[in-house]
């Protein structure tokens, strides 16, 4: 799940108009780290951190285009998240799920 969610540290890769790659991609690098610790201390529920209570300071010194980019990618990540939500636990999708509610 982190993989969704986390995919933007994971991958390590700048955005395509990063101007401080080498910088960007250490940052990556330690921001992941205490996801994963974080991860394993509280039973992998780190995949739902919103990404503004990433208890970092690291994330600030990613350039511009890499924040952005890594913002935009952790939040499809909880979107994909919530979309398969239903998945998780053996139910329908949320389509049928909401159908079965209105009846």
């Amino acid at each position: 799940m982190l993989k969704h969610t986390f995919s933007w540290a994971i991958d390590a890769q700048p955005s395509p108009s990063c101007r401080s790659r080498g910088q960007c991609i250490t940052t990556f690098l330690r921001i992941i780290g205490p996801v994963f610790a974080q991860a394993s201390e509280s039973g992998s529920h780190a995949f739902l951190l919103e990404i503004d209570s990433l208890k970092t300071a690291d994330f600030d010194k990613l350039c511009k285009s890499c924040a952005q980019e890594a913002r935009g990618r952790h939040d499809a990540g909880r979107q994909l998240m919530w979309d398969n939500l239903p998945s998780y636990f053996g139910l329908p999708p949320w389509e049928d799920l909401m159908k079965h509610d209105a009846k």
